[in-house]
């Protein structure tokens, strides 16, 4: 298996958390064959696609990433290096980044490091990419603030499962903001809910 977790932020309770159990199980269920749902929705807005910034000083690899997680029906945006990254980031607000940690001029440590200082971003997974395997190298991962750890080389199936299961997480997230907005508008007296499912003021209603 080329994957460790670190969903929980502690490394010893990895392998309880419920995305390694979600990963995982599906992963053991295409390995022997099983229908486990994971296409890509057939959706195509992009407020209804995950947001993916890739960062990896290897333009082979993030080039081929980023055409691998768009053909996986994703919207996705990638760049060579940190400080680059970091401002896109900030720009493209990503709800997954898939991370390379040796780059250099600014390594991946930093780049996660100062995206979980943004406020903004607080929501945004953090997949580390790296060639390490060593506990030390993971913890400094996990202590820069990475929610999980991917070893090259990557296996496509492999991330194309973490994607997808991260894809229904925040798709239900952003329903269920929209749905206390929709409470929120109705429930102030000023606007009406439309049949076409939009807002009208009340105001233009009772004229």
């Amino acid at each position: 298996m080329s994957a460790v977790l670190m969903k929980d932020r502690r490394v010893s309770d990895a392998t309880e958390s419920v995305l390694y159990k979600r990963f995982h199980t599906a992963v053991e269920a295409a390995a022997v064959g099983e229908p486990n749902d994971l296409g890509p929705a057939d959706d195509t807005h992009d407020d209804d696609l995950l947001r993916v910034l890739i960062v990896d000083d290897h333009r082979a690899t993030a080039d081929t990433l980023s055409s691998l997680v768009k053909i996986w029906g994703h919207n996705v945006r990638h760049t060579y290096d940190g400080v680059t990254g970091l401002a896109l980031a900030a720009a493209f607000r990503p709800d997954v980044l898939l991370l390379d940690i040796l780059m250099v001029n600014m390594t991946g440590f930093e780049v996660a490091t100062q995206v979980r200082r943004q406020e903004r971003l607080n929501d945004c997974f953090i997949v580390a990419i790296t060639g390490r395997t060593d506990e030390q190298h993971r913890c400094r991962c996990y202590e820069a603030g990475v929610d999980v750890c991917l070893i090259k080389p990557v296996v496509p199936s492999h991330l194309q499962t973490l994607l997808t299961l991260e894809s229904r997480h925040v798709l239900s997230r952003r329903n269920s903001r929209r749905q206390r907005s929709a409470r929120s508008l109705t429930g102030s007296g000023l606007y009406t809910r439309t049949q076409s499912g939009g807002f009208i003021l009340q105001e233009m209603v009772d004229k």
